[in-house]
């Protein structure tokens, strides 16, 4: 398993609430170690989800971005 950068708790529950609301599904459903595929619902969440990464580059990381919010002047 390659490092996410997050404890294995944080990741299970995380993956659990994903699963629950139908954005992921199990497999095998009950298996110790298992994949993790999204379902359809998840699969149109693609689109959103790559506008929302392009935004948080743009606005988030972006360290031009970042200096101007710090400059009161602003």
């Amino acid at each position: 398993m390659s490092n996410t950068g997050i404890n294995r708790a944080a990741l299970t529950s995380r993956l659990a609430a994903l699963v629950e609301h139908g954005i992921l599904e199990r497999d095998p459903p009950a298996a110790k170690r298992a994949q993790y595929r999204l379902t359809q619902a998840g699969q149109e969440l693609a689109p959103m989800m790559t506008e929302m990464r392009a935004w948080g580059e743009k606005w988030l990381f972006n360290s031009q971005v970042s200096e101007e919010r710090s400059n009161p002047n602003w």
